[in-house]
């Protein structure tokens, strides 16, 4: 049996995703900004590089959001829910961060194992 999925598009799914990951994020002591959008594209590396998620964040977006984009070309949902966190981790922690101690500390915190990118 095919489960059915209730969202138009991924970004609706995105956003609901985020929504159920809120709670744990603060839980864990870094909650997530209000304001994030999200968008299935090409990060900055374009379709060649190989980042599968970017985040930008808030500064660089005219009204103060931060932005998640994820590769148009990354369908399997459990892997999906795994690049949003991850970059939900980078909108949680201050920036210039990168993929420091900071960083590292929140993404264990909230569940997250696995070798950390440079």
């Amino acid at each position: 049996m095919q489960k059915v999925n209730h969202y138009e598009t991924r970004e609706a799914w995105l956003s609901a995703a985020t929504v159920a990951l809120r709670s744990r994020f603060a839980t864990a002591g870094y909650p997530l900004p209000g304001k994030i959008r999200f968008a299935i594209g090409f990060p900055s590396t374009g379709r060649r590089g190989k980042r599968i998620g970017e985040h930008w964040h808030s500064t660089a977006s005219a009204d103060g959001t931060h932005e998640i984009y994820i590769r148009p070309d990354q369908a399997n949902p459990a892997e999906v829910l795994g690049i949003l966190a991850h970059e939900l981790v980078h909108s949680a922690v201050p920036l210039g961060s990168g993929h420091g101690k900071v960083f590292k500390a929140a993404a264990l915190a909230v569940g997250l194992s696995g070798p950390m990118p440079p």
